[in-house]
């Protein structure tokens, strides 16, 4: 096959993909209208592909997702030893002030709970790591090969984290680019 320039500029703009895995890709989700999600050499993150609009919001499966809120009470001890990523004691000498032992607010525990532990904030955070190894082009970028979206906050006042595929064929570009950087992630299609 010859490589056009338009092929060349499409491979160097979805991320360093070559013309002849572009073109697989566009033609299988044009015939198909699903994802290519090529197999992962020795996955060992699953991540979940899930509808939202006109993109594919990725959630980790090793996390449940829930829309419920986190388990409570917790008390602010637990809260920052476990979500914090400080004691409560470092946390009061950085200006929190609040009692050992009082339980932690909903709204602070939901807060962090989005941000940190939830699956959309741990796929985020994941493929936040693989940012510049995934092209120049894949992340926020526009593409003939769809491209990949970091959320942060998606309204005035929200922390929320989640990353976003801009179509079925950002979802198999993404998977693509992720299984030649070794990741170990696999990326299935799922329903809410």
């Amino acid at each position: 096959m010859a490589i056009t320039r338009r092929n060349f500029l499409v491979g160097v703009g979805a991320g360093l993909i070559l013309p002849s895995v572009a073109d697989r890709i566009l033609s299988f989700v044009e015939e198909t209208g699903h994802a290519l999600l090529e197999p992962v050499g020795q996955a060992d993150t699953l991540f979940h592909a899930i509808e939202n609009g006109d993109g594919l919001i990725l959630l980790d499966a090793s996390v449940q997702y829930t829309t419920e809120p986190p388990p409570g009470p917790v008390t602010w001890r637990e809260f920052f030893t476990a979500w914090g990523g400080q004691t409560v004691d470092e946390a009061n000498e950085n200006g929190w002030d609040v009692d050992p032992d009082g339980f932690a607010d909903e709204w602070n525990l939901q807060t962090l709970w989005d941000r940190v532990t939830g699956a959309p904030a741990m796929a985020h955070n994941r493929l936040k790591q693989y940012e510049d190894q995934l092209g120049p082009n894949a992340v926020g970028g526009d593409s003939d090969l769809g491209y990949l979206i970091y959320n942060e906050g998606g309204h005035p006042g929200s922390d929320e984290l989640w990353a976003e595929a801009s179509s079925e064929i950002g979802l198999s570009a993404l998977q693509h680019r992720l299984n030649n950087l070794n990741t170990g992630i696999r990326i299935e299609v799922s329903a809410w």
